[in-house]
C-alpha cells in the first residue's frame, strides 16, 4: 500500500495520502507546504462542524417523532375516554 491512487477519465486524477502531499509540497516550497497544512486543517475543522450539525439535526428529528407520537397517543386516549363517557362507544 503506497498511498498513491490514479484514476482515468472524468473526475480522474492522482490522489495521495496527506503525508505524501505535504512532503511533495515541501519539495516545491516551504511556504507552500505551510499553506497546504493550514488549508488542510481548516477544511477538517469545517468538516467536523458540518458533522456536528448533522448529528444535532438527526437527534432533533428523532426527538420530534417521539414527542409527536406521544402527543398523538395521549390525545387519542383522551378522545376515546370522552366518547366512552358520552356513550358514543360501547365497551360491553
Amino acid at each position: 500500500m503506497i498511498g498513491i491512487y490514479s484514476k482515468r477519465g472524468k473526475h480522474g486524477g492522482t490522489y495521495v495520502h496527506k503525508d505524501i502531499a505535504f512532503e511533495f509540497a515541501s519539495a516545491i516550497s516551504l511556504v507552500f507546504k505551510l499553506y497546504l497544512i493550514k488549508e488542510f486543517e481548516r477544511l477538517k475543522q469545517l468538516e467536523n462542524q458540518n458533522r456536528d450539525w448533522d448529528i444535532k439535526r438527526i437527534l432533533t428529528k428523532n426527538n420530534y417523532l417521539i414527542h409527536t407520537d406521544a402527543i398523538k397517543n395521549y390525545i387519542l386516549l383522551i378522545v376515546i375516554i370522552i366518547k366512552i363517557k358520552n356513550g358514543a362507544i360501547n365497551i360491553n
